[in-house]
């Protein structure tokens, strides 16, 4: 049965976290027995639980198995208990969709490129994949045509942007 998919609505980034207490502190006082000042703490990793497509989406991109994600990872079953984790976690990572990003995380940068949305428009941030709306070929009804329609319209794509994903458009 062949599916006709549309990249439709935004795309979603799938991000990197991380905090700042995850670098160095150069006034908290050394436990690693080096003499940079520096103390050295566990990083924490934060993950999606199997079948969420968030997950599934990044270690495609990344290249990782699941085993090597979550060996040792903190699990949360939705993309917003991920970023609270993090935020309560000043050594924590994790990854999260790009409507997630805002000033409570701090963005690592790929290839030296800001998950920004005119980046990931451009292709230059490597790290995202399309939402995805798809229908049986030849079964979209007429309700089923609108909402496409809508969706690509202005409006629609206004109502993406407001909600802090990336238009299509």
């Amino acid at each position: 049965m062949r599916k006709k998919v549309l990249a439709v609505v935004s795309a979603l980034v799938i991000t990197t976290l991380a905090f700042t207490g995850c670098g160095s502190n150069k006034s908290a006082s050394s436990d690693n027995g080096s003499d940079s000042g520096a103390k050295s703490q566990a990083i924490t990793v934060v993950s999606r639980e199997e079948g969420s497509g968030t997950r599934e989406a990044f270690q495609e991109i990344v290249g990782y198995k699941s085993e090597e994600l979550i060996s040792n990872a903190m699990i949360a079953n939705a993309t917003g208990a991920v970023k609270q984790m993090i935020i309560g976690n000043k050594n924590a990572v994790g990854f999260v969709s790009f409507e997630y990003l805002d000033d409570e995380v701090n963005v690592v940068k790929v290839e030296n490129v800001e998950p920004k949305a005119e980046l990931v428009q451009s292709g230059e941030y490597k790290i995202s994949r399309p939402f995805l709306v798809v229908n049986k070929e030849g079964s979209l009804s007429e309700e089923g045509q609108k909402f496409i329609d809508f969706i690509l319209s202005e409006e629609g794509q206004t109502m993406v942007k407001n909600n802090k994903a990336i238009p299509v458009k």
